[in-house]
């Protein structure tokens, strides 16, 4: 199995899970006539024996007996044939859900080993990523500032009134009121206008091709961005899973560490209260008890005394002494 980052590990847990409740539904259908299905079956394969097996002795045959055996054969074959065809039916989505469950646990058992050097090198690629974003989003908005568009549409209506006034100076040439340098001013200055027009729809285009090209890199760097965030959460979960853990075990095992620690303490206190003054140190029972509530991961909250080890302890004790 590929190697799997912390965030592509947690996508395709949830991708299993939306698998297994797509696939669901059908399965427990399959799986509910398969179970009538048997039920059945074990009914008719009893009435089965019960017809065919020898009558009791000083018993009888009920009327009909041969005819329901019949009925019963041909009842079960059909029934039998049913089982067969749920099976095959049902074959294909177990084989899907043991798959996904095999993967799951495969997942689960095997998470990424996440070090701090690890969440330091996320953040840093995060960071990187912001200041990327701030970078080319400033120079997005300052390629906007530049693009001419009122300055186009003004120019726009110049041109239309150029063109109309040069229409009508070659209306007059036409009709000989005209003068033929006046037209060819008005067709010099409209051409002009034109021309500019073009320079700065031509620039007006490279300045959408450009606003366009930022906003596709922003998408992109927003988009790395967020994957970026999603793998820091999912290992910084990990690398708090695993202090959790070790949080954990540290309690489990000084909580092992109590039971002879208590064993001691009460053997004490029997030597002090039967074979000394009478005093007892500490007013403890014989249980001890850890409250975590219901703590994942600690199966036995409560260690009792072991009255037997106790009893060992205090007697090698006064052995002891009498040997010197």
């Amino acid at each position: 199995m590929k190697k799997l980052t912390a965030a592509e590990r947690a996508n395709r847990l949830r991708e299993i899970e939306t698998q297994r409740e797509e696939l669901m539904p059908e399965f427990s259908n399959i799986r509910s006539r398969l179970q009538n299905v048997q039920g059945q079956q074990a009914n008719l394969e009893k009435q089965l024996q019960e017809l065919t097996s020898p009558p009791p002795k000083h018993g009888w045959r009920t009327a009909g007996r041969s005819g329901d055996t019949a009925r019963v054969r041909r009842e079960l074959d059909q029934v039998k044939q049913s089982n067969e065809q749920l099976q095959e039916e049902m074959r294909p989505f177990q084989e899907q859900l043991d798959d996904l469950a095999k993967e799951e646990e495969t997942l689960l058992n095997n998470p990424p080993k996440v070090s701090l050097a690890d969440l330091q090198q996320t953040q840093a690629e995060i960071t990187k990523l912001e200041i990327q974003i701030d970078r080319i989003g400033q120079a997005r908005d300052e390629a906007a500032a530049r693009t001419p568009t009122a300055g186009i549409e003004s120019l726009k209506e110049e041109i239309a009134q150029a063109a109309s006034d040069r229409d009508l100076l070659a209306a007059d040439l036409d009709l000989g009121e005209g003068s033929e340098g006046d037209l060819k001013k008005a067709t010099t200055y409209l051409t002009k206008l034109r021309k500019q027009l073009a320079e700065q729809e031509e620039t007006a285009s490279l300045a959408g091709a450009t606003q366009r090209g930022y906003e596709k890199r922003l998408a992109d760097l927003s988009e790395t961005k967020r994957q970026a965030e999603q793998e820091f959460r999912c290992q910084l979960s990990l690398y708090a899973k695993e202090i959790h853990d070790t949080g954990l075990q540290k309690i489990v095992k000084a909580f092992e560490e109590i039971a002879p620690a208590l064993n001691e303490i009460l053997a004490a206190n029997e030597l002090s209260a039967i074979h000394g003054t009478g005093d007892e140190f500490s007013r403890l029972s014989g249980r001890v008890r850890l409250d975590m509530g219901g703590f994942h991961g600690i199966e036995n909250n409560s260690i009792s005394a072991d009255d037997e080890l106790i009893s060992e302890r205090v007697a090698g004790i006064l052995a002891d002494i009498r040997k010197s």
